[in-house]
């Protein structure tokens, strides 16, 4: 890791006290390779299997300082607002190799479940960050199969679905009201807007307060903009969106 990476990190994210695994692994200095040894000593007599989805960001098995970045920085208000609002209990779909909910499981006093429909995935998951219930299931079935479950905090990054400011349809109607029927808070990471009438009035993102360019909580009747948003502008996350919507002519996040 080069010494401006190692000042970057220092400086823009916080010393977390709750949260203390993004220290261990990404924060401070020799961090990253920390993690990078963690995995390769966790992976000691896993038959890991390579596939097509294998080659994924959040994969640490094909490059665990790079899985750590994207994470930290994907789930950077996620992680700041959970720091400041610990939960009673959290559940991540769409929770990919695991590493997001693992590291998330610190600010959780209760049950910590991260749910995907990859087996491969949670194979992984299971192996690599013990402590943490993972489960290979499609969220409509584990609600189905789960009525009742409850859960303060569900997260969700770039995963099966948006729920968005002003409903396009039924459908994004049907699943807020799924969502808040199963948990307190809905942090809703990773969206785009499509058209000039979505970007100009963020209806690409769901109502509720805005975390930061690409994080929305919904909670309650809480709106309005969070104190720090404009603090994620200065990050490597934004400028790997901003490069990547510049490129494919998208609308630059907001």
């Amino acid at each position: 890791m080069s010494l401006l990476s190692r000042i970057y990190s220092k400086l823009i994210f916080k010393n977390f006290k709750i949260l203390k695994k993004i220290n261990i692994y990404y924060r401070d200095f020799g961090s990253k390779s920390n993690f990078a040894i963690y995995i390769k000593d966790m992976s000691i007599n896993f038959n890991y299997k390579f596939s097509k989805y294998s080659y994924q960001p959040h994969n640490p098995h094909i490059g665990a300082e790079g899985c750590i970045r994207w994470i930290c920085e994907s789930y950077h208000a996620v992680f700041d607002h959970l720091e400041k609002r610990p939960a009673k209990s959290l559940l991540e779909i769409g929770c990919g190799f695991g590493t997001s909910t693992w590291i998330m499981k610190d600010a959780v006093d209760g049950k910590t479940v991260g749910l995907d429909i990859s087996k491969e995935a949670i194979t992984s998951a299971k192996k690599l960050f013990p402590g943490v219930k993972y489960i290979c299931q499609n969220y409509k079935e584990y609600f189905k199969k789960n009525p009742s479950t409850f859960f303060d905090v569900i997260v969700t990054c770039y995963g099966p679905f948006n729920i968005r400011r002003k409903f396009m349809n039924v459908q994004d109607k049907n699943m807020k009201k799924l969502l808040l029927k199963h948990c307190n808070r809905y942090i809703q990471v990773g969206y785009r807007a499509k058209n000039i009438k979505q970007f100009l009035f963020w209806e690409h993102k769901a109502e509720g307060k805005q975390l930061s360019f690409s994080t929305t909580l919904v909670e309650d009747s809480k709106q309005g903009i969070y104190k720090k948003y404009f603090k994620y502008f200065f990050t490597w996350h934004y400028l790997q969106c901003l490069l990547h919507s510049i490129i494919h002519r998208f609308y630059i996040p907001l």
